[in-house]
């Protein structure tokens, strides 16, 4: 008996959602034909096809496939007959595998992952055992989300949804909120569930996101697709969602805290923060305040008072901070605080970042805003591609004094900032040095220090060269060494 109730639901749901005047009879609704009855006339004959017992898989399969490319209510009905198992087991198998790939076809991928957690754990049964496709809720699920179905009717059905099960329906509207092409209808729908108003204009996403968020159903399946709301949903509100998850549960949030890194726009504050946070996530049981501080980039900038609060924590994390602040800002004030606790230090993080701070503190006042902003990027240069390493370098090479800086850096540890450098500077770098670049272990190092030392005529350099030769197996640098007059 439930089950005919059930499916009397099912019914007349889709009764009101196609339009139709037809009233279905107790003889009807006790037929296997329950839903047919609601396809139209043109349909019926894909329909008759699919459920002919004679017509071969191969081609019913091909038959779902041209449906898939019709958007109709039709298409729909045929769909849910499909996945109830209407015309088979194996059908109703394919059936659902292409009704997710046509979702996902829409962009709508958060619906599908909730749509394939409800198919494998049956989750709106009542009783274990049952078949999803059976239930009202999946059926208003699936009508709702029809490209085709009317705004006006959507309405109708989002209530009653919500009517049959609260929580499931806010569930379902978040994940049509923010992706697919009629994300703005179903946002508006949300807003005024969460918040009982006709204009709803005034409710901005951040109150809609904190408020869904109260529900552990809705948290538990959020932070289970972080990944794909992070995707979809811009810096501000990804920003609202970390701040609302971390409010909820911190222990989960230490869980997928790395998950709204990728988010930020700012490579040097993308790629410090995340070894920052990675850091700091240790305690931030105890600090919450400052893990939000530290991810407020990716809703807005720091204040000169973020920066004030970032510069007392105690950590050697605080200078990668504030080189961040000082390389990623565009805020001159922003960038002037960060940097003047920077330079108040008396031992920094590495020798790099010791040296090029000793360079700013002679210079400070006769560099513009882009020659410092490119020195704290130098500071930071593990960050940085090869590419954007020439570019910074470009930046700096104009300034008086800045060649004997940058030479300076060929002591760094970083293979990538001294083969750039050495690139350009081989000809200026001290013999000394360049003896040290004929035992690197990358032949192109060697390649340019053979070139730098090519017309010294020192008896130090010539026996280096000679005894580095005699260890030399590659053949590039071999090439090198044959051009020179000594050692043709």
């Amino acid at each position: 008996m439930k089950k005919i109730v059930i499916l009397i639901t099912v019914c007349l749901l889709f009764v009101v959602a196609c339009g139709s005047d037809k009233v279905l009879d107790k003889e009807a609704i006790n037929n296997k034909e329950l839903l047919t009855q609601l396809i139209s006339q043109d349909k019926k004959a894909v329909y008759n096809k699919l459920a002919d017992p004679d017509t071969d898989f191969e081609e019913k399969k091909e038959l779902l496939k041209q449906l898939q490319q019709i958007e109709s209510v039709d298409v729909t009905l045929i769909f849910l007959l499909a996945m109830q198992g209407k015309f088979g087991e194996m059908l109703k198998y394919y059936a659902n595998q292409i009704y997710f790939e046509q979702l996902e076809a829409r962009n709508l991928f958060i619906f599908s992952r909730l749509l394939k957690n409800l198919v494998t754990n049956n989750l709106l049964l009542e009783e274990k055992g049952g078949d999803i496709s059976f239930s009202p809720q999946y059926a208003l699920l699936l009508h709702i989300v029809d490209a085709v179905n009317p705004l006006e009717k959507k309405k109708i059905e989002i209530a009653e949804l919500l009517k049959l099960n609260v929580k499931f329906g806010r569930l379902v509207l978040l994940t049509l909120a923010f992706e697919g092409e009629q994300k703005e209808f179903f946002y508006h729908q949300l807003k005024k569930e969460l918040f009982h108003k006709t204009n709803t204009e005034d409710v901005i996403v951040v109150q809609v996101i904190q408020q869904v968020l109260n529900e552990k159903y809705i948290f538990d399946f959020v932070v289970e697709n972080l990944d794909n709301f992070v995707a979809i949903l811009d810096g501000e509100n990804v920003y609202a969602l970390a701040k609302s998850i971390m409010q909820r549960d911190i222990r989960k949030f230490n869980e997928v805290r790395m998950k709204f890194i990728p988010k930020l726009q700012n490579k040097v504050y993308r790629t410090v923060l995340n070894e920052v946070l990675d850091y700091v996530t240790v305690d931030s049981i105890n600090s919450p305040d400052l893990v939000k501080l530290l991810l407020k980039p990716l809703a807005a900038e720091w204040t000169p008072q973020d920066v004030k609060v970032i510069a007392h924590w105690v950590s050697n994390k605080t200078e990668l901070t504030l080189l961040a602040i000082c390389a990623g800002s565009e805020e001159p004030e922003v960038i002037s605080t960060a940097l003047g606790f920077l330079l108040l230090k008396y031992t920094y993080l590495t020798k790099d970042i010791a040296h090029i701070m000793s360079w700013i503190k002679k210079k400070r006042f006769d560099l513009n805003k882009t020659s410092l902003a490119s020195a704290c990027k130098l500071s930071l240069s593990k960050v940085w591609t090869p590419l954007e390493l020439n570019e910074i370098i470009d930046n700096l090479e104009v300034l008086d004094d800045a060649k004997r800086m940058l030479v300076g850096l060929l002591d760094s540890n970083n293979p990538d900032l001294v083969l750039v450098l050495l690139q350009r500077y081989y000809l200026a770098t001290s013999n000394e040095k360049l003896i040290e670049f004929l035992k690197h272990e990358n032949p192109e190092m060697r390649v340019l220090a053979v070139k730098g030392l090519a017309d010294s005529g020192d008896f130090v350099v010539k026996r280096a060269l000679s005894k580095a030769l005699m260890r030399e197996k590659d053949e590039e640098v071999l090439k090198v060494y044959r051009e020179l007059d000594d050692f043709k």
